[in-house]
């Protein structure tokens, strides 16, 4: 993975745009980032990172609500971009945290949530690729080959985190190499192992819980005691079965015998029961027989009605249809004499004695004068229609005249504006025309007064800083001076200190020689290390200090010459310009107005006459159309006078003639139903006497008197039957041979009921015992097999069990596990020795061949896990330390070297990603001179094959030997960066 532009805008330390050419700058192959402490030098690498994964590394991630710059304007957004490319394709993402921005609409703020966008540069133009925070997380892990752990471990080595590493216990080292080594498989095993040991055991635990409880429902069924031991005595259930079963066939043959003696009390029962039944049948037969005899005679007078009764239900019947027949006819005559009544009264003639076929044609008539008369109201109707129509059009004929007359005044009042409007644009467009060219001379002028005045103050701003310049170069003269002396005053303590422990005859230290001609001698004086290593730190911040005020110095002089130009006398009315350009923009102000009023005012004026011509169209129109409907209505009242006469109503007219034609169909209708109610009456009188003759009765008034209703023939008719099929029913059971018995004496059915109830208890507690020792038998006879499975079971998955706890203990670090280390942190050990091997190689570099790291399986703390622990081994005394005991120049060259080591075994953990970058975050300030130097030749090397090399540091010397720099200057409104090129 390749860096190539970093963009940023409203992040962090920086309220505006930042945009960095790695390109560019990494050409030379090392990169310097340096500046004001706080300026935000880090906070260009948490860009990266952010830009990447969406989080900054470090502590830095617990504030990511913070990523605003708190000096942004409220309107600029923040957001970070990123180009870079992997195995050939360029990519850039994009993304914005979590910010608050102005509210659209109103007053107030809104919440912007984080976005994210990844795109690839396809043929010269940018590919969307993804758009969402997760998936564009996804595809750029998938692209780098590594998550962000991983990346600020490999890539971006963030500040303070070296020692961190080094420094850390086994769970907080466990935890990181966790996130930069796969070992989830390993830790999949060791929970495949343990869960597969706790399965067997649960499957053991069941073996016993299964035959602990196949026990108890033996001992339950067969109602005995269970062993202590069940394992012991395999043969127990088989003797309680084989018990079980002996018992069952002993009840099976008493309840045989019982059943014998119950059959034979139950006959004895049945033909007592009978024989009482049959006896109690003929008492009973005999007492209804009498009863129905002594009824016979108290039915006959009824039987001699109902056969009458039902010869006259016929005659009755047609004798009711002659009388309703006669009521009709006369209710037909008094409808037909008030026909002719009203009919007369419309002015009919012959009403009286007319017959209905003179009253239809009287009808026929009226309802053709009828139609005559609703066509003459049609005629009537079109013509008042006519004279509205006339009446109107001769309105819309003088409205229509009015609006041309308003048209015409409003066009000739138009003209007057439009011809105004026209002097406004032309005065307003000349104004505009003017206006740029006296502009551009006012921004001249202003630019001139402008430049002046910032080139005074960077001319006073670069004498100041010239004092402060020379100044901190003496004292940086000085500090030099003092260090020196401090160091050579260290060199001498140190020479006098292996000194004061030569012994003749044993070997120097220093030169192997067995004489010590003239030790020298210890001084009071004496100077620490830290002394020193404080003095340099003074010297190296003065330095810094010197060379920035010297490049403020440059900066503000060339800013100065460059705001100055060239002399001029050129001096110009700047309060007159600013005065004309008010005018000419305020003139100038009124052309699109003018415009408009202009446009609208032609528009208008064309709606204004087309309006006139229309409404003298219209008025025209109308005026034909009052003509025609005013013919066309004195036509139709023509018509009307001929037809009608003197006699103008029309609807007084159609009225009568409607009444006359009622009258004479209602009339004509009445004399119908006369006849033919005269015609009914007659036949049903025929028919009822009739009927009466062939019934056998005088006349039709004899058979009324001997009627019955329906209800009391039915009464009647079912009391005859209902004795007659008793009395049938009794004589019939009588003869039956089942009844043929004496009744006494009486059946003894209470003595063979009891019997039977002795006899049925007896064999009912026998079957009862019977069942329950059948179904022990049978239960046990079940759980036999049952019980000799489950403990045959049992043996082998103890076994199983066995086996399978000690290999997941030996897994998880316990048992048999003489490391008491578990899988995973195995692997993990493995890997750390290698990151260990890798880093010694650099380490023994940085400090002549003194240290290199060694991987030790055992911690800190006793009481704590081991496997991950990180010793130092000292070749100037052949023992291991303890990290903890490193200076602070050492532990930062052990926690670099380790870091590097990291890097390259997660590199080729990651499948061989290639990283053609690297950015180191502080810590050089802590080396001296010349360790620095071998530092800086090993961080030489890592640019090789042109990966790009990116340090973050205060100290001075780098700045001497990194010419490409990325400066940091900070101020009260927020940082920003520039970058130079300076000599080595």
């Amino acid at each position: 993975m390749r860096p190539h532009r970093l963009e940023l805008q409203a992040f962090g330390a920086f309220p505006g745009r930042v945009e960095l050419d790695l390109d560019a700058l990494g050409q030379n192959g090392l990169l310097l980032l340096c500046g004001d402490t706080g300026g935000g030098k880090t906070t260009l690498l948490d860009a990266l990172g952010f830009a990447l994964y969406g989080v900054v590394p470090g502590e830095r991630a617990k504030a990511r609500d913070e990523l605003r710059s708190h000096h942004a304007a409220p309107g600029d957004s923040t957001w970070v971009r990123l180009e870079f490319s992997v195995r050939g394709r360029r990519w850039r993402v994009t993304r914005s945290p979590e910010q608050l921005r102005p509210a659209k609409r109103g007053s107030g703020t809104t919440k912007e949530q984080p976005s994210a966008r990844l795109e690839e540069r396809v043929d010269d133009r940018w590919e969307p690729v993804a758009q969402r925070l997760d998936e564009v997380g996804l595809e750029v892990g998938r692209l780098v080959g590594m998550d962000a752990a991983q990346f600020f471990q490999v890539v971006l080595l963030p500040q303070g985190r070296f020692a961190a590493f080094l420094q850390a216990d086994h769970k907080e080292r466990e935890r990181l190499l966790t996130q930069l080594f796969q070992v989830d498989r390993y830790r999949s095993a060791e929970r495949w192992l343990a869960d597969r040991a706790a399965e067997a055991a649960g499957r053991l635990d069941d073996a016993v819980r299964a035959l602990s409880d196949v026990a108890a429902r033996v001992a339950q069924q067969a109602d005995a005691p269970r062993p202590d031991d069940l394992e012991a005595d395999p043969g127990w259930a088989r003797r309680l079965a084989e018990a079980a079963a002996g018992a069952r066939e002993a009840e099976d043959a008493r309840v045989a015998a019982l059943a014998v003696a119950r059959t034979a009390a139950e006959a004895e029962l049945a033909a007592a029961a009978d024989l009482a039944r049959r006896q109690e049948e003929r008492r009973t037969a005999e007492e209804q027989l009498s009863a129905l005899e002594q009824e016979a005679p108290a039915l006959a007078p009824v039987a001699a009605q109902l056969e009458a009764a039902e010869r006259a239900v016929p005659v009755a019947v047609a004798a009711a249809s002659a009388r309703l027949r006669a009521q009709e006819h006369a209710a037909a005559r008094e409808v037909l004499s008030a026909a002719r009544a009203a009919l007369a009264a419309a002015g009919g003639a012959g009403a009286d004695d007319a017959d209905a076929r003179a009253l239809r044609a009287t009808s026929a008539a009226a309802r053709t004068e009828l139609g005559r008369l609703e066509l003459l109201r049609d005629v009537q109707q079109r013509a008042a229609e006519a004279e509205a129509a006339a009446a109107t059009a001769v309105q819309e004929a003088a409205a229509a005249a009015d609006a041309a007359r308003a048209a015409e005044e409003s066009l000739a009042a138009l003209d007057l504006a439009r011809q105004d409007a026209e002097r406004r644009r032309a005065t307003a467009r000349a104004a505009a025309e003017a206006l740029p060219a006296r502009r551009s001379a006012l921004e001249a002028v202003e630019e001139q007064v402008a430049r002046r005045a910032e080139a005074a103050a960077a001319e006073e701003r670069a004498a100041a800083l010239a004092v402060q310049r020379d100044e901190a170069r003496a004292e940086a003269a000085r500090l030099a001076d003092v260090a020196r002396e401090l160091r050579n005053e260290r060199y001498e303590a140190m020479a006098a200190e292996l000194a004061a422990k030569l012994v003749d005859d044993d070997e120097c230290p220093v030169c192997g020689s067995l004489d010590h001609p003239a030790p020298a001698e210890v001084r009071a004086d004496h100077v620490t290390l830290e002394q020193e290593q404080e003095a340099d730190r003074a010297r190296a911040a003065a330095d810094a200090r010197a060379a920035e005020l010297a490049a403020a110095v440059a900066a503000a002089t060339e800013r100065a010459a460059v705001l100055r130009g060239p002399a001029t006398d050129e001096h110009a009315d700047l309060d007159g310009l600013r005065r004309e350009v008010a005018a000419l923009e305020q003139s100038a102000a009124d052309l699109a107005p003018a415009e408009r009023a202009l446009t609208e005012l032609e528009g208008r004026a064309t709606a204004l006459r087309e309006q006139a011509l229309t409404s003298r169209l219209r008025g025209e129109e109308a005026a034909r159309a009052a003509d025609a409907a005013g013919a066309a209505a004195a036509q139709d009242r023509a018509r009307l006078a001929r037809s009608l006469g003197e006699d103008d109503d029309l609807e007084g007219r159609l009225a009568a003639v409607a009444a006359l034609a009622e009258r004479a169909e209602d009339a004509a209708a009445a004399a119908d139903a006369v006849a033919a109610a005269a015609r009914a009456a007659q036949e049903a009188a025929t028919t009822a006497a009739d009927l009466a003759t062939a019934a056998g009765f005088e006349d039709a008034g004899a058979a009324e008197a001997a009627a019955r209703d329906a209800a009391w023939r039915a009464h009647a008719r079912t009391r005859l039957d209902a004795h007659r099929e008793r009395l049938a029913a009794v004589r019939a059971r009588l003869a039956d041979a089942d009844l043929a018995v004496a009744l006494d004496p009486p059946a003894a059915v209470d003595a063979a009921r009891e019997a039977l109830q002795e006899a049925a208890q007896a064999h009912e507690t026998a079957l009862a015992e019977a069942r329950l020792a059948a179904e022990r038998a049978r239960r046990l006879a079940e759980l036999l097999p049952v019980w000799e499975q489950a403990a045959a079971a049992l043996p082998p998955l103890r076994q199983e069990a066995a086996e399978r706890k000690g290999l997941a203990e030996l897994a998880a670090g316990r048992g048999a596990n003489r490391l008491s280390m578990p899988l995973s942190t195995f692997v993990l050990a493995a890997r750390l020795e290698e990151v260990a091997a890798a880093a010694s190689v650099r380490l023994a570099r940085m400090t002549d061949g003194r240290y290199s790291l060694v991987h030790t399986d055992t911690s800190r703390d006793r009481r704590s896990r081991a496997g991950l622990g990180l010793q130092v081994e000292d070749a100037w005394t052949g023992r291991l330390r303890d990290t903890a005991t490193l200076s602070g120049g050492e532990t930062f060259m052990t926690a670099l070297s380790l870091a590097l080591g990291l890097a390259d075994v997660v590199t080729a953990e990651a499948g061989g990603q290639t990283i053609d970058a690297l950015f180191v975050d502080e810590g050089f300030g802590s080396l001296d001179a010349t360790t620095l130097d071998t530092v800086m030749d090993v961080l030489d090397e890592l640019r090789s094959g042109g990966r790009l090399v990116g340090l973050v540091s205060h100290v001075a010397d780098l700045r001497l030997r990194i010419p490409t720099q990325v400066l940091v200057d900070k101020g009260s409104t927020g940082s920003r960066v520039r970058t130079t090129l300076t000599a080595a």
